[in-house]
């Protein structure tokens, strides 16, 4: 129809568009009857699960999507609280009809929030039934397969289930709030817990995580420890639990398995493994202690030491100064390690302790070489470990010398095999002339014995001095040198050969004189020269050094005097004379390097066998 037409009839245009607007709004007023009639079904919803909400509420949040969540949450929780439980099939029911309220008027949900919603009611609904049928609804494992549901779940949008994350988080959220809510290990709540966190079978660690914190509660009971779970959650510092543990068992000590699988429930120091583990044993090794129990103090020390973990170096440093504790070559590892870790504030103190004990590891060891001392019970005590020496026969001049110092040291020795030595003690008696004297009458009878004759056996092979000994460290360096096999420590391993009677005293000696910042002047001409004297044959170089820290430069004749008069021999006798006239000549200054240590040695013998003949 043209538009002339309708100019030329009016009527028929606007009884056209009367029948237009009464169409619209006809259309208009149904769809107003449809929404209302879906407002209305889910206040009907509502109303059959015994929630009263009025239509207005309805229509005000159907596209909130907050207010829409916030309903459906207070529909499944009132659902769950009723008394008595309500049956599977009105759960079943319900998820229908969250389904159908989200697919009418809440549009602006998904279906899977609906999902999540109810499953995480069923959560928290304190019935364990429940809480297993959730777990019908999830994806309990990461590589599950997305299979349907039971058959009782089938229908409209049923067979979607809860992903594999949300539904961690459902089951952490659910699980906490029992956790939270128990008063004891034994309360309903932690079973409903623990029930919750079984439901996700590959079990991740947040999950683990959980469950350790529930079976730590049963150790804690263990211990005595009263605290409520929310507590334990609560507890910033987990150590302080291990803590209360030690505090409430004198015996903990003992316990070390149990304490750190306990640690290990409760995260103590985190993931950190290692500082976990130093933590614990550092508390057992300290109660140990405090128990007089040495030897299970010194086992948790031990793996502490092993480990590495520096921050024990404190209880190991109270172990090693303690002198109760009789092992004494234990102590002198303890006091090592805590010197190697301590701050450097406490090095000093630690550094005398550990000379105090070294000296006191000496003193028995020369006491013991020189006479092996019977005990109360009539049983000859062993030597120590660092020397190994026969014992002296009768009527030999090694015998008398040691009859002679059991007789000046009898208080000493006394002491010794009774009550265990004191370091103050044996201070004094290192500090005293007299044990010097007597532990040198020792001495000189071995150096009657001809070379070597307190030299390792291997020496003897060498006795007549026509190779240079050195030692195997520097055997590539010399031609044809002689090595003495018994000192070789690098080619495989072994123990490091023992120290004989006069590098025992002399260390004994100097350790005392560094106690007393020279005030105990150590005299060690004869153990000098009977150390260079066992060293010629197997190591030339250590023997010049001996000779070389000589008081008086000419005592070293009497060490020359009783080397065979080999070509070699000699010229080591020239080498250090000249060494001596170098030194007299050319003063050596603290500021600079002595030009001794740079010029060749050759250079040095010329210059000094010069200066000997222009004088």
């Amino acid at each position: 129809m043209t538009s002339s037409f309708l100019l030329r009839h009016p009527g028929v245009s606007a009884a056209r568009g009367a029948t237009a607007r009464d169409w619209t709004s006809q259309h208009h007023s149904h769809d107003q009857v449809d929404k209302l009639e879906k407002h209305l079904s889910v206040v009907e919803v509502l109303e059959k699960h015994g929630l009263q909400k009025p239509i207005l509420y309805v229509k005000n949040s159907q596209n909130s999507e907050e207010e829409g969540h916030q309903l459906m949450v207070k529909l499944c929780r009132h659902t769950g609280r009723k008394n008595p439980p309500v049956s599977e099939t009105v759960w079943r029911g319900l998820l229908q009809d969250l389904l159908d309220m989200q697919q009418n008027v809440y549009t602006c949900l998904k279906p899977k929030t609906c999902h999540q919603v109810f499953v995480e009611s069923l959560l928290c609904s304190s019935r364990v039934e429940n809480v297993r049928l959730a777990g019908q609804l999830m994806h309990c494992s990461k590589v599950s397969q997305d299979v349907p549901v039971s058959l009782s779940f089938r229908g409209k949008g049923c067979a979607l289930k809860v992903a594999y994350d949300n539904s961690v988080e459902l089951v952490l959220a659910a699980a906490r709030e029992y956790f939270n809510s128990s008063t004891t290990l034994t309360d309903p709540c932690m079973g409903l817990a623990r029930t919750c966190l079984q439901l996700i079978t590959d079990c991740p660690p947040t999950i683990q995580e959980e469950l350790d914190l529930i079976n730590a509660l049963t150790q804690l009971e263990d211990f005595s420890v009263s605290i409520l779970p929310l507590q334990v959650r609560l507890r910033s510092d987990r150590l302080s639990l291990i803590e209360e543990c030690i505090a409430h068992c004198s015996t903990a000590y003992k316990q070390s398995t149990t304490l750190l699988s306990l640690a290990s429930l409760l995260r103590v120091a985190g993931d950190d493994e290692a500082t976990r583990k130093g933590q614990v044993l550092t508390l057992l090794a300290e109660q140990a202690l405090q128990c007089l129990d040495f030897k299970a103090s010194y086992i948790h020390c031990q793996d502490l030491m092993a480990a590495g973990y520096s921050l024990a170096w404190e209880v190991c440093s109270l172990l090693g100064q303690c002198e109760g504790y009789g092992d004494l070559e234990a102590r002198q590892e303890l006091l090592a390690f805590s010197l190697t870790h301590c701050p450097p504030d406490n090095i000093h103190g630690l550094l005398a302790a550990s000379s105090d004990l070294q000296t006191q590891v000496l003193y028995q060891a020369v006491n013991y070489q020189m006479e092996p001392v019977n005990t109360e019970s009539g049983r000859e005590a062993d030597e120590t470990d660092s020397v190994k020496a026969s014992a002296p026969t009768v009527g030999s001049p090694v015998g008398t010398a040691g009859d002679l110092l059991h007789r000046t040291t009898a208080k000493t020795m006394e002491v010794l095999t009774t009550t265990g030595l004191t370091t103050k003690a044996v201070l004094t008696a290192v500090s005293d002339h007299r044990w010097w004297k007597e532990s040198l009458n020792y001495l000189r009878p071995l150096q009657g014995h001809g070379a070597g004759a307190t030299s390792q056996k291997g020496a003897c092979e060498n006795s007549n001095l026509e190779r240079q000994g050195c030692s195997p460290f520097y055997q590539e360096l010399i031609e044809d040198p002689y090595v003495d096999l018994s000192q070789d420590v690098y080619s495989s391993y072994k123990d490091v050969p023992q120290e004989n009677f006069a590098e025992v005293l002399l260390r004994t000696g100097k350790l005392a004189e560094a106690k007393t910042e020279g005030k105990t002047l150590f005299p060690a001409t004869e153990v000098l020269l009977q150390l260079a004297n066992d060293a010629f044959p197997r190591d030339m170089m250590l023997a010049l050094s001996y000779l070389l820290a000589l008081p008086q430069v000419l005592d070293a004749n009497r060490c020359f005097e009783k080397q065979c008069h080999s070509a070699l021999s000699l010229q080591l006798a020239a080498y250090y004379y000249s060494l001596q006239i170098y030194s007299h000549l050319k003063p050596c200054f603290k500021d600079k390097n002595h030009t001794l240590y740079q010029a060749c040695l050759a250079l040095v013998e010329s210059r000094a066998l010069s200066s000997t003949m222009l004088s």
